[in-house]
Parts: C-alpha cells; structure tokens; sequence
C-alpha cells in the first residue's frame, strides 16, 4: 500500500486447556510420596486418593523383584491407606485383602486410586483399589478392604504390650544367623535388591521370633509413615514363622488387618512375630520404644 502500516497485533489470547496444578484441576494435593492427589466427589459420596507408582519416581521400587518381575510390595499399599486412614480420621486399617499384586511393566509405572465409599452399617469405610498401566490399558482392582475408628488398643497399653522393645534383645531370647538369609529368599524366587534387603539380626523365644530391620541406606523416611521397604522387612521375620510348601509358587503377604501406626519416621524397628493359626501377629517399636 502507498501509506504507512498500522502495526496491531492479532494473535488470540486463549487461555490454555491444560491445568497447571492440581487445585486448577478440582484436586487437592497432599504431601504424601504414594498418594499425591485427592478428591471428593461432587455428591459427597466417595472420595478418591491417587498417585503414580514407577521405578522413575521411586527407585526402590525395581528393588522389588519377584521371578525378574517387579511387584508392588504390599507394604506400599499399607502405607498408602495408613496415610488416607489419617487424612480421614479413621486410624486403623480394619483389613486389607490383595486379590491380586500390582506388577510394573518394565521401567513404566501404573497409575493407583483408592476409592473410599460411603460407611458400611458397622462404622467401617470400605475402600477398593484399582491400578492401571501407563499405555492405557483399563483400570484393574487388586485390593479391597476397611479403614476403622476403633483400634481396639488405647496408644498406652499397646505401650505396655510392647514393652519387650525396650529390653533389647528380650530376656530369654537367642540369636540366630542370618548369613545367607536373603541368597535363600533369591533362589526361591524372590529376587530382592538392596532396598529390599533390610533385616539385620534374629532372636527366638519359643514361639516367638524378634528382629531388628532398618531402612537401607540411601532410602529417605520423609514424607512416609513406615516406609514400605521398612515394612516389607518386618514381614521378612515372618518366613521363619511359616511353614509349607506353596505348590511351586511364591508365598506373598496378601492379607492384614487390624493395622496401626502410632509414631511415624522411623527407619529402625524392633519386631516381635508371633504365630496365630494360619497368620502371624506382628507388633513392632522404634528405638524409643514408640
């Protein structure tokens, strides 16, 4: 043209699509590792914790081998519902029952909820827990079970119980090697990395089986009530309690209930193993004696 160009601007100004955090997306955050984002439904009904579980976010993970497969330990679901159960108000994980172990895809990871739904007659708030891989595949449950107000103890007799953690080793109790202990666990299939590797020493009294585990080195507690490879090696004690035969398979923790934690942060713990019928009561303290 023969006059001057006006110089505007016309690019639009849309807002983008996408949500920056979770508040922008109708969620709210917590400051757990596992259960990162909750939500409520808009009827008031159910609540949903979610998060991520993959080696890439938390390492230990692929320390978690069963037969070169990497499964999500129990004990982090454990954790996860322990961390919920608090959110909630409802300290005790009445039961929780695997139907069948998360498994991660190679390096990918899956995405967890647990769905909390209304309160059941008897007080307790049955939940399910659902996981799906990263490639999309359908959502798949492997757990369900309770969270609960009432633990049944009061925090100063579960003290009083517990007080054999304070005379450490227990009165009358004799050590056991554990030299070759994790080489057994990994011809047997269970093919535990370093972070999976954290009972120390074993004591006998009878019927009854003591242990120290810690968390190994490297693993931070932050963030965590019992970290999960913390407390899958307080279930470790619980092999030397069980015995038979499991037709060629693995025996994996699939069962719990009556589940508390009274002090978090720990990264040592002394553990009492007692056998009851087809399970074993496991009772553990910190070196306070909490």
């Amino acid at each position: 043209p023969t006059y001057a160009f006006q110089h505007h601007d016309y690019w639009l100004n849309s807002q983008p699509t996408h949500h920056d955090t979770a508040a922008e997306a109708g969620l709210t955050s917590t400051d757990h590792p596992l259960a990162g984002v909750a939500t409520e439904l808009g009827d008031g009904s159910s609540v949903v914790y979610s998060g991520r579980l993959a080696p890439s976010a938390q390492p230990w993970l692929a320390d978690h081998r069963i037969r070169a497969a990497v499964v999500v330990p129990a004990a982090a679901l454990v954790e996860m519902l322990d961390f919920v159960a608090d959110q909630l108000g409802l300290p005790v994980i009445a039961d929780l029952t695997v139907d069948e172990p998360i498994v991660l895809p190679g390096n990918a990871g899956v995405a967890v909820q647990i769905i909390l739904t209304p309160f059941s007659a008897d007080g307790r708030r049955p939940f399910e827990i659902y996981a799906r891989q990263d490639d999309g595949q359908p959502w798949q449950r492997h757990a369900t079970g309770a969270l609960a107000r009432v633990t049944g103890h009061s925090e100063e007799l579960v003290g009083e119980e517990l007080g054999w953690g304070v005379v450490w080793p227990p009165s009358g109790a004799v050590e056991e090697s554990v030299d070759g202990f994790y080489e057994g666990l990994f011809a047997a299939g269970f093919e535990y990395g370093p972070g999976f590797q954290g009972l120390r020493s074993v004591w006998r009294r009878g019927g009854e089986v003591f242990a120290e585990v810690v968390l190994p080195e490297g693993l931070e507690v932050e963030g965590f009530g019992v970290h999960p490879a913390l407390f899958d090696a307080v279930l470790h004690g619980s092999r030397l309690l069980v015995s038979g035969g499991s037709g060629g398979g693995v025996l994996l923790p699939f069962a719990f209930s009556g589940v508390s934690v009274f002090r978090r942060g720990a990264s040592v713990l002394r553990v009492r193993l007692v056998g009851v019928g087809d399970g074993v009561s496991v009772s553990a303290v910190d070196e306070l004696g909490g």
